[in-house]
């Protein structure tokens, strides 16, 4: 993920790429970065605003000839008119607290959790499945409900040298984890002014 320096993943609610390429979130390398991220995952999960924000998941294979399923926690489902819909060659995980009604069932898969404990879940899920490696892709509030259940293991983080300050601004992870989640640095990248940085997570 990318972030701001005083950690926001967006300058505004929803923002859409464009707009985050023009607030310097995201770059050439930044995307580069983040292709390599997914081609060596077995999954990816995501929250609905995210999809919202970026309605056309990444299409790339990973090193086993097959994209990554995507993994959405809903609470309301996906509007029949995004593009997600249109990407039947990418199998699809989505998971909400009640049935959803689907705009087209081609290659996607519904799951029923309990609200308060979906990271849990899904993990049970993917393990399941047979899924080791996992890219957690947000946003603030689905990045909250992992590290609260202390499910995530490493941190893969783009620093922008931007500075966003505003309230309504979403972070990283979204307030409040009961206990601060302690990381060591495990590697820095520079490209020109944006740093690429890889934490380990420090179990408690």
């Amino acid at each position: 993920m990318a972030a701001s320096i005083d950690g926001h993943i967006a300058a505004a609610p929803a923002e859409k790429d464009p707009a985050r390429v023009a607030s310097g979130f995201v770059t050439a390398a930044d995307r580069q970065h983040v292709r390599a991220e997914v081609s060596r995952s077995d999954a990816v999960i995501l929250g609905a605003d995210t999809v919202r924000a970026s309605p056309r998941l990444l299409s790339y294979q990973n090193d086993r000839g097959r994209c990554p399923v995507w993994v959405v926690l809903t609470t309301r489902g996906i509007e029949p008119a995004s593009p997600f819909w249109k990407q039947q060659h990418i199998e699809r995980w989505l998971v909400s607290p009640s049935e959803l009604e689907l705009a087209d069932s081609t290659n996607v898969r519904t799951f029923v959790c309990p609200r308060q404990d979906s990271a849990t879940f899904v993990v049970a899920q993917l393990r399941q499945h047979n899924f080791n490696r996992v890219i957690l892709f947000g946003g603030g509030e689905i990045n909250n409900l992992f590290y609260r259940q202390q499910l995530v293991d490493e941190l893969s983080i783009t620093i922008a040298p931007t500075i966003v300050a505003r309230a309504d601004a979403p972070r990283l992870v979204k307030p409040s984890l009961s206990t601060a989640t302690r990381l060591r640095l495990l590697s820095v990248r520079r490209v020109g002014d944006h740093l690429f940085l890889r934490y380990r997570v420090l179990r408690q």
